[in-house]
């Protein structure tokens, strides 16, 4: 909450900014008390982000925890690749929902940890595996065993390329 009255407050003053920068000729002291409220919601916004990172919800939101779940995910999606044919839908539907990582957790926590660089490649080859598991997940729904299969392995070849870039990270450091 507190969070969303300060970006209210940026926002209102970044408005009151620009209307006094419009002024011919231009009220200085509306604009510095404008631009001073901005930096001020800014250091308040890095304050609240700097409290979130530090406190002991987030300490295990790692990259090797997020490696982790990847791995277990993996793991599931190349069964039932192999084993489609013997799995229940509901199964299915609701070991991978338990299994998917919430990426909204690990963000903060993540690009603190190896860059925003880093994180994007990890969350965007991540992604292109979460789409496919979904494909895989509603051909199954639908009875497209075949589907189900084919979108499964490509999956678990997506989260393979996804593990070996996390492995690469923890290597490499913040680089």
């Amino acid at each position: 909450m507190i969070k969303m009255i300060n970006y209210a407050i940026l926002a209102f003053a970044l408005f009151a900014a620009s209307i006094f920068a419009s002024f011919q000729p231009i009220n200085w002291v509306g604009f510095i008390i404008s631009v001073a409220i901005m930096g001020v919601c800014i250091f308040i916004d890095k304050k609240i982000a700097k409290n979130i990172l530090e406190s002991s919800s987030t300490n295990n939101l790692n990259l090797s925890a997020f490696l982790s779940e990847i791995v277990l995910l993996k793991e599931k999606a190349n069964y039932y690749h192999k084993n489609i044919e013997k799995a229940k839908i509901s199964e299915i539907e609701n070991e991978i929902s338990e299994l998917f990582p919430d990426v909204e957790n690990y963000r903060l926590s993540l690009t603190n940890e190896v860059n925003i660089n880093n994180y994007s490649k990890i969350i965007s080859v991540f992604a292109k595996a979460e789409r496919k598991i979904n494909r895989a997940v509603s051909a199954t729904i639908d009875g497209y065993e075949t589907e189900s299969k084919k979108y499964f392995g490509e999956a678990n070849e997506i989260l393979s390329v996804c593990v070996d870039l996390i492995k690469k990270v923890q290597e490499n450091g913040r680089r």
